[in-house]
């Protein structure tokens, strides 16, 4: 080999140039999952916050309309659940036209509890998603960060798409005979302390960690981890996974196991207030999209029956 050669085998040995962009490359592709993550964690915090602010709205509007006069919700009987007469009241009106409260054929949640629906309903438009927002989960081609939060839509087609569609089926008000109860109430007396729950199914949109922090809605409704078994399984069919990794994999089963248990609750309210539960289930699980079950409460004590003198229940209680 001649020197010329021996010199540029050398120089190749010991160049570094071109090394900063390697490290870069490896440093930032972690990087950029922690940012995707603090990213989907602020949205689900936020999520938390608008929750619980529905709550409370929804608990200020039950301890009010639950006990008022029948004669303003076509006859509902007071301090009762899907109390029925569901047609008369402007609210009920209203609602035909936003749909907050979508019901499954043939029933009734009654006009109290519609009105109590539409109420809860309009804080959450600030966290529902747009369509192209659900789509995209559908297709991982489009999926991109900006898109994923909803950047790409006006704030009327956001809106119009959560109240008339999306939040038809992913809010639940439920009464807990208690905080933090899962027995619930389907009348009341005058004058207690009523706690209203919000149950709603915040849709996960940002691109890589949403299936870390969330699940699909194949995987919520059914309560049996398949993404982690179908990694697990994959990891033994490789013959590389030490026992390390399989317990690794056992312990991944089991937390997303108990997370899906901790989440069943909530499906179960969703599954039995609001309309179409398989039907909305089937139809977030060919989105693609992951999900995040989130409940918030709120007590106030039930104001009682208004009677003024001008009110048809004075009038009414006046007859002879």
């Amino acid at each position: 080999m001649s020197a010329p050669n021996r010199r540029t085998k050398t120089g190749l040995l010991h160049d570094t140039g071109g090394a900063v962009y390697v490290e870069f490359l490896i440093a930032f592709i972690p990087f950029f999952i922690m940012v995707l993550g603090i990213m989907q964690l602020a949205l689900l915090y936020s999520a938390h916050l608008v929750v619980q602010h529905a709550a409370y709205a929804a608990a200020r509007s039950a301890v009010v309309v639950f006990p008022d006069c029948p004669a303003r919700y076509d006859g509902a009987p007071m301090n009762v659940v899907n109390g029925g007469g569901s047609g008369g009241s402007p609210l009920a009106l209203l609602d035909r036209i936003i749909p907050i409260s979508h019901l499954s054929p043939g029933s009734s949640a009654g006009a109290r509890l519609d009105a109590v629906l539409f109420a809860a309903g309009w804080p959450l438009l600030a966290t529902s998603p747009s369509l192209d927002e659900i789509t995209h989960d559908s297709d991982p081609r489009r999926q991109g960060v900006y898109d994923a939060i909803g950047g790409s839509n006006s704030p009327l087609e956001r809106l119009a798409f959560g109240a008339m569609v999306y939040n038809s089926f992913a809010l639940a008000v439920t009464f807990p005979r208690a905080a933090h109860d899962n027995n619930y109430l389907d009348r009341w007396s005058d004058r207690r302390d009523l706690t209203t729950r919000v149950t709603y199914l915040f849709h996960c949109g940002v691109p890589i960690v949403s299936k870390m922090a969330c699940d699909d809605a194949l995987q919520l409704y059914s309560g049996v981890p398949l993404e982690q078994i179908r990694t697990a399984t994959n990891s033994l069919r490789s013959g590389h996974a030490s026992i390390r990794d399989i317990q690794l994999q056992a312990d991944a089963i089991q937390a997303a196991s108990q997370r899906l248990g901790a989440a069943r609750p909530g499906l179960d309210e969703l599954n039995h207030s609001l309309a179409g539960g398989t039907l909305s289930a089937l139809a977030l699980a060919v989105s693609g999209g992951h999900f995040y079950v989130i409940r918030a409460e709120s007590t106030l004590p039930v104001q009682g029956a208004a009677r003024s003198i001008a009110s048809p229940c004075y009038n009414a209680s006046r007859a002879p």
